[in-house]
């Protein structure tokens, strides 16, 4: 059996349930790609026409602002991601994605997907629901800036995604959590002082 198709099967059971028909057309149109540490998966500039599924791995989603990179995502395994402007409007992105340990992803093109969307009611759902997942994530992120100090954003980092903190250097959960990295280091030896 093919990769592809044990990958569409995990998709179905995972995000939404899909007939054996659509997994069989799912898995004609996914592109799957081995990435190795460091190694730039797509660039500022370029136009993002696919759905992302990271498999396994980790991504860091950036850009650049006053010559400082900015975190705006990092992607783990059985997740999706997607450079949602130029992914929507099809034009360039201003987003750099650079996979931070060897990554394995599928890709679903923009164009043959969205052919298996209008085709099959099923697809719509599956759809709906990769992107409601890609929304529920970004606005929980708008919030918590919203809402939360430096400190809190931080413990709720390590609440909800504590994997994530052995995985990526420090001055990039810095910039994805909006402050400098000697603020997070304060933070990290506050909460550490005031643990023991």
């Amino acid at each position: 059996m093919s990769t592809n198709i044990l990958v569409s099967r995990r998709l179905s059971d995972n995000f939404s349930p899909l007939s054996e028909q659509a997994i069989r057309e799912l898995s004609a149109i996914l592109i799957r790609k081995e990435l190795k540490k460091n190694q730039v998966y797509l660039e500022e500039g370029g136009v993002h026409s696919h759905i992302i599924y990271i498999d396994d791995g980790l991504l860091r989603f950036y850009y650049f602002r006053k010559k400082k990179e900015i975190t705006v995502h990092f992607g783990e395994g059985n997740s999706f991601a997607i450079c949602d402007e130029s992914f929507f409007k099809q034009n360039r992105s201003h987003l750099t994605v650079t996979a931070l340990e060897d990554t394995v992803v599928y890709e679903l093109p923009r164009e043959a997907f969205l052919k298996l969307v209008e085709q099959y009611p099923e697809f719509e759902t599956f759809y709906r629901r990769i992107l409601e997942k890609l929304l529920l994530e970004s606005r929980s992120k708008i919030s918590s800036f919203r809402h939360e100090n430096a400190q809190e954003r931080y413990i709720s980092l390590m609440r909800d995604r504590p994997g994530l903190l052995n995985r990526v250097r420090l001055d990039y959960i810095a910039s994805y959590l909006l402050m400098t990295k000697e603020t997070l280091s304060r933070i990290r030896s506050g909460l550490f002082a005031s643990s023991n």
